[in-house]
């Protein structure tokens, strides 16, 4: 049997996203013949709002990416008053049937500033009449007293995954919840809490809670993000893309002996930059703005932003979230669809 066959007696296999339980790509059954070889896949790539729109309806399978929430604010007057990591934004994927001649709205989420949750993404009426979405990360915890001047403010918010707590001298706040929309399977984990000394914690990520990084420091590593090849098909894991990943949390090294070693943000394989923020820190007396500051992930992985630490020049903080993304694909020749960066791979 050749390879690649779009049709057995009149029925199209590309339009199958599974036979038997079998995924296409590895193996298709129909009529007990068994068909193998690739698969031509076509993906859509929105980075901003924008519409998917339909010719020929079908079955899409569907990444949403939600923006990822930025690092707390810190007190620009004062030392000791760190923030926590922004979560990572949620993750949601789907298979679903789109109809013909139908135009889909596309939103995707920004990255919360510093100090804000990030933007929920969505395929809107795609679910059956209804949206398809992904909450925002939620905000890392304020190194509170520079700013509203509520106890509260140093407790990460809930998001799609949490933002880390943010600490006042000794005080703790909360780390906030993930999985704002109660989706099953969830969209994100909880943020982590500091140790209520120098050390705040990291955002949760769509793939777990936020870590420990190191002995007694909390638990400032940013959750990890989840893979999703819908992009590009990569089959390599480690190469694939991987979103929704926590913001680190600050971290002063010298007082807990802790070195040169900064809250790093959720793990992105594949390269040495993480996909979303870390956290600022202080090492062996080196203290500067930039350290001090959070990073922003990569755009469109819905990374959280890095917590981070005042100076009186109030140029150090936490750092912004990074952008969402809503990735649509198919089978090539099982769907007639335009909008957004379009690409084809086989796999």
């Amino acid at each position: 049997m050749a390879n690649n066959v779009k049709k057995v007696n009149g029925i199209a296999i590309a339009s199958i996203a599974k036979i038997n339980g079998q995924n296409d790509t590895d193996l298709a059954k129909l009529n007990g013949e068994e068909f193998t070889g690739s698969v031509t896949y076509r993906s859509h790539q929105f980075t901003s709002h924008g519409t998917f729109e339909v010719t020929s309806g079908g079955s899409v399978d569907v990444l949403v990416v939600a923006g990822g929430g930025g690092g707390g604010l810190s007190d620009s007057s004062n030392y000791r008053e760190e923030s926590g990591g922004g979560g990572g934004g949620g993750v949601r994927t789907g298979t679903f049937t789109v109809s013909d001649s139908t135009n889909y709205t596309i939103v995707v989420g920004a990255g919360g500033a510093e100090g804000s949750s990030g933007g929920l993404s969505e395929v809107q009426a795609i679910d059956s009449g209804s949206d398809f979405e992904a909450s925002g990360g939620g905000r890392g915890g304020h190194g509170y007293s520079g700013h509203s001047g509520s106890s509260s403010d140093k407790n990460g918010v809930a998001g799609g995954s949490g933002g880390g707590s943010g600490t006042q001298g000794s005080t703790n706040g909360t780390a906030g919840a993930g999985n704002a929309g109660s989706y099953s399977p969830v969209e994100g984990y909880a943020g982590g809490v500091g140790n209520g000394n120098q050390a705040t914690g990291g955002g949760g990520g769509a793939g777990g809670v936020a870590t420990e990084d190191h002995s007694g420091a909390g638990t400032g590593r940013g959750g990890v993000g989840v893979k999703n090849n819908y992009i590009d098909g990569e089959q390599t894991s480690s190469n694939q893309e991987v979103y929704g990943a926590g913001g680190g949390g600050f971290i002063d090294g010298p007082s807990k002996g802790l070195g040169n070693i900064a809250h790093s943000g959720g793990a992105r394989p594949g390269g040495a930059t993480n996909g979303s923020g870390r956290g600022g820190f202080i090492y062996d007396f080196v203290d500067t703005a930039s350290l001090r500051s959070g990073t922003t992930g990569l755009a469109n992985l819905g990374g959280g932003g890095g917590g981070g630490d005042g100076d009186f020049s109030g140029a150090a903080g936490g750092a912004a979230g990074s952008s969402g993304v809503v990735i649509i694909r198919y089978i090539d020749s099982a769907v007639d669809a335009s909008g957004g960066t379009e690409a084809t791979y086989s796999i």
